[in-house]
């Protein structure tokens, strides 16, 4: 036994022995709680709110003219990206509620009220139990329950396979947990509503089909996110590409709600209970993935007509040059003559308009026409666009006199006097 001096050195040692008996810190027991949001869809959703605060506090630095089209801009592209990401990790893909009586578990007599919910995404099944209130009183009262459950059970282990049958090492990621919920003791209508999805069997494969839907629409959202995100950096660059990218993105997005659609399931699900059926709906990740594959796909297609008919209008829209997206060309008169007359061909400028000419054009053009005025080139400005061509040709005319007093008698200006082909004699 310890004499009184050893306790005080033991005490002195402790961090939490003001005003305490014992020398450590307080013991609580545990308090088991449901989940209440879903940490990965909240996550996102913050990840997002981030990023459009963080660009609000930014936007005075913009100028004027431009914060309401960067505004856009940025907004729409966070837009679509949260909503890619929701619609994949999303739980609600399907959906089914119901209240009713049923057996609450076992070594437990008696029923109770609860409502139950199901939300089937594409990697897990969600299932929630609860009552109101949720303390519930067993066996006369001397047994007091609180029934607020909320349990998930997930497929996508790797590989996204089934397994074998039954409820193994070897067997899915899905049998598995299933297997555990029996062991720990879970509700019954917890247990009741999983086992259906660990049939593999005959006709009764709704486990399978979920799966192979969930897996291949996860695929199609994923390569939608990929392009959206090619898609942003094109418009800054090629919009015609970017409007391509876009069209991608909502096709993607439109065809992963019919591959989850087709495969989900041949023989509808329906679970029953003592008060009703639990029969499912699509649920707001469906709709959510609809809509922006929709959206999407109308972005791309607005882009793309509004860069045939009006490039420019577009282009200041977007904050990029114009003229990035022209080349620069010469044709000789047998080119034009060979477009025919149904090419339009404005001329350019005359050097007198108030409209301002590169100099090493006018310089290049007067040097050709010097030399040789029938093969002066025309010259053209194409836009990059299987859609659209512009030509712009200078006007035929003579080459500008020079004053004599400005000329240098050198025997470049000997040869050019008297030539007969320049000269006009």
């Amino acid at each position: 036994m310890a004499n009184e001096g050893d306790f005080w050195i033991y005490r002195a040692k402790g961090l939490y022995d003001g005003w305490r008996h014992v020398p450590f810190s307080t013991q609580y027991p545990e308090l088991k709680t449901a989940v209440t949001k879903d940490v990965l869809e909240w996550g996102l959703v913050y990840v997002v709110l981030i990023l459009v605060v963080s660009f609000v506090f930014v936007l005075p630095g913009f100028r004027k003219s431009e914060r309401i089209t960067t505004s856009i801009r940025i907004f729409v592209g966070l837009f679509v990206v949260a909503t890619i990401l929701l619609s994949n990790f999303g739980q609600e893909w399907e959906v089914s509620r119901l209240t009713t009586k049923t057996p609450y578990r076992a070594g437990l007599k008696g029923e109770i009220k609860a409502s139950i919910a199901v939300k089937i995404g594409l990697r897990s099944v969600n299932i929630t139990l609860k009552t109101d209130p949720t303390v519930v009183k067993f066996e006369h009262g001397r047994v007091n329950e609180t029934v607020d459950y909320n349990e998930r059970l997930s497929w996508d282990n790797e590989g996204w396979t089934v397994g074998r049958s039954g409820f193994g090492p070897n067997a899915g990621r899905f049998n598995q947990e299933f297997r555990e919920h029996q062991r720990k003791g879970s509700p019954y209508p917890i247990l009741w509503i999983a086992e259906y999805f660990t049939f593999d069997g005959e006709g009764i494969r709704w486990g399978r089909h979920y799966l192979q839907a969930g897996y291949f629409t996860h695929v199609m959202l994923w390569t939608a996110f990929s392009s959206w995100i090619l898609a942003l950096v094109l418009f800054n660059m090629v919009l015609r590409y970017g409007g391509y990218a876009s069209l991608v993105t909502g096709l993607c997005l439109i065809v992963g709600n019919i591959i989850y659609a087709t495969l989900r399931n041949p023989n509808q699900l329906i679970i029953p209970f003592e008060d009703g059926s639990l029969e499912f709906h699509w649920g707001w990740s469906f709709w959510l993935c609809l809509a922006t594959g929709i959206f999407c796909f109308l972005i791309g297609l607005f882009v793309l007509i509004l860069d045939e008919f009006a490039g420019d209008k577009l282009a200041d829209f977007f904050g990029i040059d114009f003229a990035q997206d022209l080349e620069e060309i010469y044709l000789d008169s047998d080119d034009i003559a060979k477009m025919g007359k149904s090419a339009a061909i404005p001329s350019l400028p005359h050097p007198d308009s108030p409209e301002p000419q590169s100099s090493s054009y006018n310089v290049e053009m007067m040097e050709r026409s010097l030399s040789n005025p029938s093969a002066v080139p025309e010259r053209a400005y194409r836009k990059k666009s299987v859609f659209r061509t512009k030509v712009i040709t200078p006007r035929s005319r003579a080459p500008p006199p020079v004053p004599q007093s400005q000329r240098k008698t050198t025997n470049d200006d000997e040869d050019y006097e008297n030539n007969p082909a320049t000269s006009g004699h």
